[in-house]
Formats: C-alpha cells, structure tokens, sequence
C-alpha cells in the first residue's frame, strides 16, 4: 500500500493526482494549507495577501505598488490565483484516489462548510469526528488552528478524541 503525505499545497490541488499517478500512490493524506478557497473568499484576503498570491503567480506582471485593492481582486478573479480548488468543487476536475485531509490554518470555513452540504467525490476533510479505516488502520485528523486545551483523551477509550467545547466557539 502506498500512502502520500503532503501539506501546503497552497492551491495547487493538481499535484495531488500528478504525484499519485506518478508513483502508484492508493491513499492521500494532506496535512493541512490546502488553500480550500473559491472566488467569493477574494475578498476576505488583505491587500498584503493578496499582492503576495499574486506576485508569486503567473500574473505578477500585472500589479505595481500602486494597484488599487479593486484591481488586486480583479486579477485575483480573472488568474485564479487562490489555486484551482473550485475546480474540484465545482466538479470540473476530479481527484483519482481518495484524499483525506485536515484543515491548516489558512482554509476557508466557509468554503469548508459547503462541503457539507456538496461533497466533493473521493475528497474528505478529518475533522474529529472520527476515523478513516484503511486495511487494518484508523486515522484520525484534528486540523486548522489546534489549541489542545480544546481536546481531551478519554481513557477508557484512548483510541477516540472528543473535543470539549463546540465548534462556534472556536470560530
């Protein structure tokens, strides 16, 4: 069984099946900095964010210091330049194994919670609300940004996380 670990692939979603095909990878676990983000998070970004999205894109060429924050969410929009996730959400791409991931510090929880309601195929977000079996393997995933004050063990059951207080208030 090959499993891929992979983290900060800051939109970059492609990579996932490019490795995995590559290698014969069967199972994906991301670790976080998906960058799971869709065209109504542009705004979210600060100037600084975004002027660094795009500098480090193919669009670079088209911002100066002086561009205005309206034109920054414009060739934000126009490059994609929040990487290509939406793609996978909107079902124009798909992935070619199962990809289990953990949220980073820098997910949208709105794009997040759209996942809910519209999954999106072969794709799964651990979040603690149990494990993932694979063979003889469970794996559990607690992601975003973790306060382990948040979490405690019980010890009747040490194969089971249980978060102690609910997720509004951590948001």
């Amino acid at each position: 069984m090959k499993i891929l670990f992979i983290s900060d692939t800051h939109g970059d979603i492609d990579a996932i099946n490019r490795i995995a095909g590559l290698h014969g990878v069967e199972y994906c676990f991301h670790t976080g900095d998906i960058c799971c983000f869709d065209e109504e998070t542009i705004p979210c970004f600060t100037d600084k964010e975004l002027r660094q999205m795009i500098a480090h894109s193919s669009a670079a060429s088209c911002i100066d210091e002086n561009t205005m924050r309206d034109r920054l969410e414009e060739i934000a929009a126009e490059h994609h330049v929040y990487g290509n996730f939406h793609q996978y959400l909107d079902g124009e791409k798909k992935f070619d194994i199962p990809v289990f991931a953990v949220r980073g510090n820098r997910e949208d929880a709105a794009v997040i919670e759209k996942m809910r309601d519209n999954p999106v195929p072969n794709f799964t977000i651990l979040d603690g609300q149990g494990p993932v079996f694979i063979r003889n393997f469970a794996f559990f995933g607690l992601g975003g940004t973790f306060f382990e004050e948040c979490f405690i063990r019980d010890p009747k059951e040490e194969s089971r996380i249980y978060p102690v207080i609910s997720r509004s208030q951590l948001q």
